[in-house]
């Protein structure tokens, strides 16, 4: 059952900004992570965000995330494992950071 969408902003800025790679990436550490029967990996268009690339959502965590380095896929994935309760721990400054409300 998909409980996670992967959405990659596949527009011309973010491409430009390695979201090519960020979905590679991705698509590696959610097979890594035993999570392909969780997880959907959507590449879009534009989300209009362009100086922000590239940008990334996952629904049922966070509403977007800014600036998303190869890096950062390994700890989005594991929010998604744990259901999102790495989110609790999180301290205001840490969500600030992390773009999550």
């Amino acid at each position: 059952m998909i409980r996670s969408h992967v959405l990659i902003c596949g527009g011309t800025g973010c491409t430009s900004s390695g979201s090519v790679q960020l979905q590679a990436a991705f698509n590696q550490s959610i097979a890594d992570f035993g999570l392909a029967e969780e997880v959907k990996l959507v590449q879009t268009g534009c989300f209009g965000l362009c100086a922000l690339g590239p940008i990334v959502i996952i629904y049922l965590i966070a509403p977007h995330w800014n600036f998303v380095a190869l890096s950062l896929r390994i700890n989005m994935l594991k929010m998604i494992a744990k259901k999102g309760d790495i989110l609790l721990s999180m301290d205001a400054s840490e969500r600030a950071r992390w773009s999550i409300a």
